[in-house]
């Protein structure tokens, strides 16, 4: 006797793109979103991992389109693109963030507050810290449960936006130290 066959066919899978900030990216986030599958406007809720990089893709298993014969259905593939962020650059595991400092900070030292992604930290710099110096805080870059990259500070120097006479005579001395 000819038995029929049950073969079933999974559905097609959905390709789509998604958009997050850094910030969402390093941290792990749950965003919902709205993507067109088999014609209809599907809401979904997306985990975000921590510590994602920007080009990744998010597979979401049985939510592309549905089977024409009663498989399983397909998978979403969300390719996902980081936005560039006003404070941090990363670069692999590393962030890198710029801080601005006071003339008398950088020449006396002295604790500074510093906000990372996990939380504000109190730096202490060294006397005589220079603009353009980079300062390591080990750990406080990109985490996941295998890596964890360093956070590296950029110290600027900031110099006051009005002038005086007392202001143009002290900036004459402190030149005049240069050698």
């Amino acid at each position: 006797p000819w038995k029929k066959s049950k073969n079933r066919t999974k559905g097609a899978e959905v390709h789509s793109s998604l958009h997050i900030e850094l910030m969402d990216a390093i941290l792990g986030a749950e965003i919902n979103i709205v993507v067109p599958v088999d014609g209809e406007q599907k809401k979904l809720k997306v985990t975000i991992p921590k510590g994602l990089e920007d080009n990744s893709t998010i597979r979401l298993k049985g939510q592309g389109q549905r089977s024409p014969n009663g498989g399983e259905d397909g998978d979403l593939l969300l390719k996902v693109t980081v936005a560039k962020d006003k404070e941090y650059r990363r670069d692999g595991y590393d962030l890198h963030k710029s801080v601005s400092i006071t003339l008398g900070t950088a020449f006396s030292g002295g604790s500074i507050p510093v906000e990372t992604p996990w939380g504000m930290v109190t730096i202490n710099l060294p006397k005589n810290s220079q603009g353009g110096q980079q300062l390591r805080l080990k750990g406080k870059g990109v985490q996941t449960e295998k890596k964890s990259g360093d956070l590296y500070i950029t110290l600027a120097i900031k110099v006051p936006k009005t002038s005086t006479k007392e202001l143009e005579n002290a900036i004459a001395i402190i030149e005049s130290c240069y050698e």
